[in-house]
């Protein structure tokens, strides 16, 4: 009997790249995928996913719950591009995705807050919490 592999979806690489491709044209922020750049203040904006829980719902679907921070060189900037990352995120369902094989499904769970960074206190954070539904090829 062959057994499928349960595959993990990589969703922080995945959203580091699909974030600022669903802004492409209309707003410019770099992404990362954790932990911070030693060079953060180098390209700002600049929005990092990081997966902070979820649940598998089956072989090939997870439910990510993500905190996505977004840094800038002023507040206003900052909660100016965490917008646009909700934006951006409430559209990732109706977008092809940078990252073959993987369909999103997506729901914002806090709105925009300020959330300076203790590492980098002089680099204004906001940060915004969604839930991200991916889907996977399974492997047979």
């Amino acid at each position: 009997m062959q057994y499928r592999q349960q595959l993990t979806a990589d969703v922080e690489d995945w959203l580091r790249q699909d974030i600022p491709a669903a802004l492409q044209g209309i707003y410019s922020i770099y992404g990362a995928a954790p932990p911070v750049p030693e060079n953060i203040g180098a390209n700002l904006p600049l929005v990092i996913p990081e997966r902070i829980g979820g649940n598998r719902y089956s072989l090939v679907i997870d439910s990510h719950t993500v905190a996505f921070d977004v840094y800038a060189h002023t507040w206003a900037e900052a909660q100016e591009a965490a917008g646009q990352v909700v934006a951006a995120i409430n559209e990732l369902p109706f977008r092809t995705s940078n990252a073959a094989g993987v369909y999103y499904s997506t729901q914002i769970t806090t709105l925009p807050y300020n959330n300076p960074d203790p590492r980098h206190p002089d680099i204004p954070r906001v940060s915004v919490n969604a839930s991200v539904a991916t889907r996977t090829q399974p492997s047979i």
